[in-house]
């Protein structure tokens, strides 16, 4: 059974502006958010829900540099990701590096980690992308959703894509969004129980 704790934990005295962030964006009740000092460009919250998860306790926070090779390990442990991706030769670590450089400097990536104790347990980036369409509409994009094997079908998936999505609406986002390849049949079962509808076809051109 996965529970939320209902929980504030402060890393310095409350500011003003920390009160005002907290009242403004309605933060969800039963999650514990941590103030401290960012180590991007992507906000003031480095934690940013913990969770109950049977035994263990599951913390969701933004990822760090020194994470890469436990992100990278997690994207590459499937059928399409181990052609694609893993961190081989002192070339692959550079250009992981770069890209985290990128996402980390830009306020409208988040790029989460599931950690249980000392191990990256989940992953996730949360994308928000301005449109002219829909009036104009914020909408948020999943990338890179990954569970690792031993926390599959114990509600960790849903609970970081129940974080993804609140994070959604409190930035005002019209609609979250991702892609999923066509052979992740059981991803697609996941994604519909959640609430997600295939409305469109996905076409993407390799470069």
């Amino acid at each position: 059974m996965l529970v939320a704790r209902p929980a504030f934990c402060f890393a310095r005295p409350l500011t003003i502006r920390d009160l005002f962030l907290i009242l403004s964006k309605k933060l969800p009740l039963g999650t514990t958010h941590c103030i401290g000092w960012s180590t991007g460009q992507t906000g003031l919250m480095d934690v940013l829900r913990t969770l109950d998860l049977d035994s263990s306790s599951v913390v969701l926070r933004r990822a760090k540099a020194d994470d890469l090779p436990a992100i990278v390990d997690l994207i590459a442990a499937d059928q399409l990701g181990t052609a694609r991706d893993g961190i081989r030769t002192p070339a692959d670590l550079a250009a992981y590096q770069e890209a985290f450089r990128v996402i980390d400097a830009d306020p409208a990536q988040i790029l989460m980690v599931a950690e249980s104790g000392h191990d990256i347990v989940a992953t996730m980036q949360l994308s928000f992308i301005p449109g002219l369409s829909r009036r104009g509409a914020l909408r948020a994009q999943l990338e890179a959703v990954r569970v690792h094997e031993a926390y599959r079908d114990r509600g960790l998936g849903a609970a970081i894509f129940a974080w993804a999505i609140d994070e959604a609406r409190q930035r005002g986002c019209a609609l979250v969004q991702l892609t999923t390849d066509k052979s992740r049949t059981s991803a697609h079962r996941f994604y519909e129980r959640l609430g997600f509808v295939a409305s469109h076809e996905g076409m993407k051109l390799a470069l």
